[in-house]
């Protein structure tokens, strides 16, 4: 039996060790002669999608990232581009926008196998899709001449999300995971954004405890979701742990740090302001420190080897 427990413990650490971190290691995304990056999301290989502004003009401008490998973005006729999510297959979503006469049109993409295709909800106009998961599953949001509405397009057939809560502002729909849960924001009936995450037609509002608001980005497998949120310091990345709220900001942040993505390694990607209000993607990998929860777990399972050892 004590043996039992002591597998048990040990099983317990490993796994707690392995899904949360105590600090982590900051790297800045600057794509070649950028100004200002941003990045949107990530997938277990560790390729980054996201939008940056030429040092030249011409923003934005969509990229991955392969282990600082960049390719651009940029659909046949598009005047530029604003990259989302991406999933664990490659493929990357986001919005771009040309010109119809005189008008500027926005409108989703899908970018596969280095082809583009084009993605517009049927119910309005103004696209964009933020987030895709491993079966292609995508999310974003659309404009319906009132309002924003996030929507699912689940291989050609869309389907609206719209938090119960909204208000005249609406809701975006920004994640998915391979579980069907989408997460976003939405804007209450005064106007303030808040997080919410759906599954089933069941909503969950998200808000960090003590924030003048907060806004929901990104989710992974297991469940765990991003974002930032205003405190009266400033503005915050945050990770949500099933209920727990770590925040988490980039050592060179000015007071704006924001967190938009994560993968099913803990691996966070968002953006920040630096003194000169310049904004730098980066990235923040999880350091295999473990937690105070983890080193109780560790101790417990010390001094019940220690107390096997006096009694055998």
């Amino acid at each position: 039996m004590l043996r039992a427990i002591l597998r048990g413990l040990t099983v317990a650490s490993l796994s707690t060790a392995a899904m949360f971190a105590a600090s982590y290691t900051f790297t800045d995304i600057l794509p070649a002669n950028s100004s200002d990056t941003t990045v949107a999301g990530l997938n277990n290989a560790g390729t980054l999608t996201g939008w940056y502004c030429p040092a030249g003009g011409g923003c934005p401008v969509a990229y991955t990232d392969s282990n600082g490998a960049f390719t651009t973005l940029l659909p046949n006729g598009s005047i530029g581009d604003y990259g989302g999510g991406l999933n664990n297959v490659g493929n990357a979503v986001g919005q771009y926008v040309y010109y119809s006469g005189n008008t500027q049109i926005y409108t989703g993409y899908e970018y596969s196998g280095g082809s583009f295709a084009t993605i517009s909800d049927p119910n309005g106009s103004g696209t964009g899709v933020w987030g895709i998961n491993d079966s292609g599953a995508m999310v974003g949001s659309y404009y319906n001449g009132t309002q924003d509405l996030g929507f699912l397009d689940n291989n050609g057939v869309f389907t609206n999300i719209s938090d119960p809560n909204s208000g005249t502002y609406g809701t975006e729909a920004f994640g998915i995971n391979n579980n069907g849960e989408i997460v976003g924001t939405y804007y209450d009936a005064s106007n303030n954004p808040n997080g919410f995450s759906e599954l089933n037609g069941v909503y969950t509002t998200i808000d960090v405890p003590g924030a003048l608001f907060t806004e929901v980005y990104g989710i992974n497998n297991l469940g765990q979701i991003v974002g930032g949120y205003q405190g009266n310091t400033g503005f915050h990345g945050f990770v949500d742990n099933g209920g727990i709220f770590t925040t988490i900001d980039d050592p060179g942040s000015n007071g704006y740090s924001y967190l938009r993505g994560i993968n099913d390694s803990g691996e966070l990607v968002g953006e920040y302001e630096n003194s000169s209000n310049k904004e730098i993607a980066f990235t923040a990998t999880p350091n295999a420190t473990p937690e105070p929860g983890t080193l109780l777990l560790m101790t417990g399972a010390a001094l019940l080897i220690a107390a096997f050892r006096r009694i055998s």
